[in-house]
């Protein structure tokens, strides 16, 4: 029988000298009849003695340990056969150290529930050191070589906080009949391999930290050669093509590969911690959000989609999830982002580039989908922007299907994969890039990365940008859109058409749900479409409580304090504001107005919400008949990721509650004077003259709607410059193609026409 010592509460408090290590586990519901091990693996004394702390402050009482606790001066005359319920902390080593000692104890518990019949639990516990930053890299290092407690303890308890990991984990329930039928052999192997398990556990544990591990360009390019649709491509090759071939794949692979190393992450966490809180007052993902993503993260592969606003999602998203000790994704960036020092750096820190334009390059595309592939398969997390780029208008973008195709495509190789969709939606309270993307809007070309821009991006650090904030939509898993599908084979193009559709518009859907809406926004929304065109304060803040009430209505999300502390936040935003020159007053009268120059930026920011108030807006606009409410439905699709019930509210099949706006049938009306004016080109164009290829469209319209501003028929400038085009692109397309008839434009005209007669807009010039 082992020895074992009974731990006196009261003095295992004085022992420990804890009074100023606290650290409050997560509570866990452990089982209160019967034996309940708690099996650990310090690594080193101030290892055990945190947890010994941990387990304390969290009022779990310990009855026995196998370890002989020093300080005790009354340790008792109990043995492990006194023990009829509670709990066993059993220190277990690994296996390097040889130790025996834990092995022996465990099958001396066993043995004795097997006797005495009673209930037995096994509870791991995860402890594991994860600094964000190298001197804490450092710091760490030294207590492990000294195994100093005091040291802890003087570092205090926001540094535990930071860089210590400790968890209660899932209590596993043991068959105490099957024990006591055991021989001291059985016993021995069982209590093996429990330790395992354990062992197994603990390493599950650290994945959720830490993501798998990394594997070399070449491990990667051989893995992609041993594969079916590689082997035919060198079948019909002499030796000296299948070398060339491969050296270019070598190639290829080499630029395209993410290889994550610890500490140059921590290195880059270190300098990204500074530069976030000198840019950001704050920067924010909730609890619930984290657990749910270290859930998921267990079983499944995850696959990150954020909205694309600015070159700091990235940043963001990493630094938020390195802190809250979850395994940062292998993160998909332009080939454009791969310029020194910056690349070297992104690269090691789990980035994989891409080429902008690839589809003349069969080796390039077939490369990169079976690298994706690897990713999937190997169970490496990964995050992309489904948009493509960064979007210039503020509101999502149309999906990019190319890697939504080739994740469904990887989780379909050799069976299925579990891998599930996590849309992020990431919302600044005034984005940086902001003035640029109205200047390139515009006309002006967008600047090319290098490391001279990046120099020149160092300006912004002279300036703040208020909140940044994450949040997670409702997670899809990909397998309830492939529920029929056993293998790729069984994949169809029409079928992967549909999945690949409805997969874009739900992620899309979900990252528009959870969007903030935040007191710049709601200013920006009210001054740019009020009437007036200019508010004094008192009327503003009219304005915002009225749409306050809509988005409460329809349960949109926003902080409490915009209610709570609704004076405080107004003058607070409403100063940025003005510091920017986004809104100025007007000298006679002293009233609030945005000046027609920085329409632009505002409508971003009104962009932000809109999606919030489109069937709304829908509902009053086209109220004069089913057909215009239809038409206006057509037409903002392009622009707006739609539920699907939408359609049925717009019809009548599902009832909408009506809560009064003042800036009712308003808010829309420069994305529909875009239209109007579009279609008006089309009517005018015939069929045959409109651009041959598809990405001629853009540059068609623009060079048209160049013309109407010069004869000054455009009513509000953000219809010129405030939209990509997308949908007019879309409908051209079907015009040509003869899919989108002259009948459907006259409709639709007619359905405009009546709404901009109608408008009215005040211009200020202050």
């Amino acid at each position: 029988m082992g020895k074992f010592t009974s731990t006196i509460w009261k003095n295992f408090f004085f022992y420990l000298g804890t009074k100023k290590i606290r650290f409050n586990l997560k509570k866990r519901d452990l089982p209160k009849n019967g034996i309940n091990i708690l099996l650990a693996n310090p690594k080193n004394s101030v290892e055990e003695k945190l947890i010994e702390s941990a387990l304390y402050h969290s009022g779990i009482p310990i009855q026995f340990s196998n370890k002989k606790v020093l300080g005790i001066t009354r340790p008792g005359d109990l043995t492990i056969s006194d023990l009829k319920t509670g709990n066993f902390l059993l220190h277990i080593r690994d296996y390097k150290h040889n130790e025996s000692d834990h092995l022996q104890a465990l099958e001396d518990i066993y043995n004795h529930a097997g006797k005495v019949n009673s209930p037995l639990t096994l509870t791991p516990i995860f402890l594991w050191w994860h600094p964000r930053r190298v001197l804490e890299y450092i710091t760490i290092k030294v207590i492990n070589l000294t195994q100093s407690i005091s040291f802890v303890r003087i570092l205090g308890e926001s540094f535990r906080k930071k860089n210590l990991v400790i968890k209660i984990l899932e209590t596993l329930t043991l068959d105490e009949k099957l024990i006591s039928e055991f021989n001291k052999e059985e016993l021995t192997v069982y209590s093996q391999d429990w330790i395992d398990q354990f062992f197994a556990r603990q390493s599950r544990e650290k994945k959720l930290i830490f993501g798998e591990r990394s594997k070399s360009p070449e491990f990667v390019l051989d893995w992609i050669l041993k594969l079916p649709e590689l082997k035919d491509l060198f079948k019909n090759l002499n030796s000296s093509q299948a070398k060339k071939i491969k050296k270019d794949m070598a190639k290829i692979v080499s630029e395209i590969d993410g290889r994550p190393q610890p500490f140059m992450i921590r290195i880059f966490v270190t300098i990204l911690e500074k530069v976030l809180r000198i840019l950001f007052s704050d920067f924010t993902i909730s609890k619930d959000d984290l657990s749910k993503i270290s859930e998921l993260s267990k079983k499944n592969t995850l696959i990150f989609v954020p909205n694309h606003q600015s070159n700091f999602d990235f940043p963001t998203i990493f630094y938020l999830l390195y802190k809250n000790h979850l395994a940062t994704p292998f993160i998909a960036a332009g080939i454009n982002m791969n310029f020194w020092p910056l690349g070297p750096i992104l690269r090691r820190c789990g980035a994989f580039f891409l080429r902008r334009k690839f589809s003349d390059d069969d080796l390039y595309l077939l490369i990169f989908k079976n690298y994706i592939n690897f990713l999937v398969t190997h169970k490496f997390n990964i995050e992309f922007y489904f948009e493509g780029g960064r979007s210039r208008t503020g509101k999502l973008l149309p999906p990019r299907f190319g890697m939504l195709s080739w994740i469904l495509e990887s989780s379909l190789y050799k069976g299925k994969y579990p891998v599930v969709f996590l849309p992020l939606c990431i919302q600044y309270e005034q984005v940086m890039e902001g003035a640029q993307y109205v200047r390139e809007l515009k006309g002006e070309k967008k600047e090319k990365e290098s490391f001279f821009t990046f120099l020149k991006a160092a300006r912004v650090l002279r300036r703040r940008f208020g909140k940044v904030s994450v949040s997670l939509g409702g997670e899809i898993h990909l397998d309830q859109h492939t529920e029929n599908l056993l293998d790729r084979e069984s994949l169809t193009k029409p079928k992967k058409r549909e999945i690949l559709q409805k997969l874009a518009f739900e992620i899309g859907h979900e990252i528009n749900k959870v969007r903030g809406v935040n007191m710049v926004s709601l200013i920006s929304l009210c001054l740019l479409d009020c009437p007036e065109g200019e508010l004094s304060q008192d009327e503003l803040a009219e304005y915002i409580k009225n749409e306050l009430d809509y988005l409460e209505h329809i349960h949109a999300p926003f902080e409490k304090k915009l209610i709570t502390h609704f004076e405080l936040v107004l003058l607070d935003s409403i100063y940025e504001l003005t510091k920017l020159k986004v809104i100025q007053r007007n000298s006679k009268n002293n009233k609030l107005f945005v000046p027609f120059e920085k329409r632009g930026i505002a409508t971003y920011y009104k962009n932000t919400i809109l999606h919030f108030f489109c069937v709304d807006e829908i509902l009053e606009l086209g109220k004069s008949g089913y057909q215009n409410a239809l038409n206006l439905f057509n037409l903002l699709k392009y622009d707006f990721y739609f539920h699907k019930k939408v359609k049925k509210e717009i019809t009548g099949e599902l009832s909408q509650k009506v809560k009064e706006r003042k800036l009712k049938g308003r808010s829309v009306f420069y994305i529909l004077e875009t239209y109007y004016h579009g279609l008006s080109i089309l009517n005018k164009t015939e069929s045959h003259n409109l651009p041959k290829e598809d990405k001629g469209f853009p540059s068609f319209f623009k060079k048209e709607f160049n013309k109407i501003e010069s004869e000054d028929l455009i009513t509000l400038p953000e219809s010129l410059f405030m939209t990509a085009f997308e949908g007019l692109t879309e409908i051209g397309k079907g015009y040509r193609d003869k899919s989108y008839t002259h009948e459907q434009i006259t409709s639709t005209l007619d359905t405009l026409q009546p709404i901009k007669d109608n408008y009215s807009f005040k211009r200020i010039d202050g």
